[in-house]
């Protein structure tokens, strides 16, 4: 069977509960140590800075990199806690669920890499926005360069694009478009008033989450499975798609 991976960006918040369950190590955790060890060398002021954020979370981020060792850690699928992971409901997913993401499911962040669903991670905080250079390294991009691509073995497969265009970055670029089949995602809702489709950030964040569980729930192997796709009142629109682009529309 040709590979199937979908890939989706991580959320800025997480959740507070001890999630005891088996996990395994991502698979640049060495990397991302290397990471952690630079980013604990930052004071609290320069971690505002770095993330451009106010003094709070910059202090949640100091005490977390300074102690790292007694961060608790949890399974990637569940620490994450945006709009995006609630839509997925991963705390009641069944284990064929559950096995089926494991294989087909892989969350893009600054900090790990690439996750699978089971592998331990920590609360914290870092994007791509964040201008942080290491070594020889000018940027976050270029200090992951074609790992994560190439950690995804997508030859000859399909990759669905559920990611923003700021972590798909990390992929995109270093694919061989003859080999990978790439599809992307948008999601529109119709305003009644100004009779026209826009994109809610919102809807979109909770439509890639919805997505991946119907993904999981009816163990998709192969993407037009997707058209059937029907949530927050969404539905495939056939005359906006293409066999690379999957578009959706609320009802009008």
């Amino acid at each position: 069977m040709q590979p199937l991976i979908a890939i989706i960006s991580p959320a800025k918040t997480f959740t507070n509960e001890e999630v005891i369950s088996s996990i395994s190590l991502p698979i640049f955790q060495t990397k991302a140590d290397q990471l952690i060890q630079h980013l604990a060398t930052y004071s609290p002021k320069e971690l505002a800075q770095l993330y451009r954020s106010n003094e709070s979370i910059a202090l949640t981020n100091y005490q977390r990199f300074q102690d790292w060792d007694a961060v608790q850690m949890s399974p990637a699928l569940l620490c994450y806690h945006g709009l995006q992971f609630k839509a997925m409901q991963a705390d009641v997913m069944t284990e064929a669920m559950w096995r089926y993401l494991t294989e087909h499911l892989r969350i893009l962040s600054a900090l790990y890499g690439v996750l699978r669903p089971f592998d331990a991670i920590k609360p914290y905080r870092l994007d791509f926005n964040c201008q942080l250079q290491l070594d020889s390294s000018s940027s976050l991009y270029d200090f992951w360069g074609e790992k994560v691509a190439q950690a995804l073995s997508l030859d000859g497969g399909t990759l669905l694009n559920l990611a923003s265009a700021e972590f798909s970055k990390l992929v995109l670029p270093y694919l061989d478009r003859s080999k990978v089949q790439v599809i992307d995602f948008d999601f529109y809702k119709y305003d009644v008033e100004k009779e026209r489709y826009y994109q809610p950030a919102t809807l979109a964040k909770q439509a890639r989450g919805a997505m991946v569980r119907f993904l999981a729930e009816k163990e998709v192997s192969d993407p037009t499975e997707l058209k059937a796709f029907q949530e927050l009142g969404l539905s495939f629109d056939a005359e906006r798609s293409s066999t690379t682009h999957y578009v959706y529309c609320t009802k009008s």
